[in-house]
């Protein structure tokens, strides 16, 4: 996403290394990607109503009138399960759970293939980490998104998960499917991570 500049390596998207872009070009591609921080509240502006949060990428990227964008607001607000009854009030009026909707349906607004996701539920409590899941998995088969999921919750990997890449101090040491990958593990550091997960028993 260009939030921190790489020190080395390349990152590759769409055939184009986002690292040799000018910030002008970074900015247009960027409209390509979206991002869904850990702490939803953290991430909102605090002094936008909800409404407002999810306008503000329309307003930066100059998409659409101001009243074309509360309607493209409201919309995106009642996809993700937010009352649009509820778009005036502020993010310090809603739950935790509510409000990485309401992030959630802000990266939404660019309509991006591709949304990146670091660690969304987990200042979340149990009960609602399930529905974000739930929610952002449901959202991937509607609008046909690709997601990048940083997560160091492996159930969450196993089950939103299609190929995982496991890393281990900033360097990725073995990737592949999700199913061969937990099933069969290569690197001794996938390994150990596997073999830490409390089994649950009934």
């Amino acid at each position: 996403m260009g939030l921190q500049p790489c020190t080395s390596g390349t990152v590759v998207f769409d055939g184009r290394d986002l690292a040799s872009l000018r910030s002008r070009e970074l900015r247009v591609l960027r409209q390509r990607m979206q991002m869904v921080f850990q702490n939803p509240f953290g991430s909102l502006l605090p002094h936008y109503s909800a409404a407002a949060n999810v306008m503000e990428p329309l307003r930066l990227h100059d998409r659409g009138s101001k009243d074309s964008r509360r309607e493209r607001a409201l919309e995106l607000l009642d996809m993700v399960g937010v009352n649009p009854r509820f778009a005036d009030l502020y993010p310090t009026q809603f739950s935790g759970g509510q409000q990485q909707r309401i992030a959630i349906a802000r990266a939404l607004a660019l309509e991006p293939e591709l949304l990146v996701c670091d660690e969304p539920t987990s200042s979340l409590d149990v009960s609602i980490q399930a529905q974000i899941l739930a929610l952002i998995g449901d959202l991937q088969e509607r609008l046909g998104l690709s997601c990048l999921f940083i997560s160091h919750n492996l159930a969450v990997v196993e089950r939103l998960a299609d190929r995982v890449a496991v890393m281990s101090q900033g360097r990725i040491v073995e990737e592949g499917p999700t199913a061969q990958l937990f099933e069969s593990p290569r690197h001794e550091y996938t390994q150990r991570l596997l073999g830490a997960v409390l089994p649950v028993s009934t």
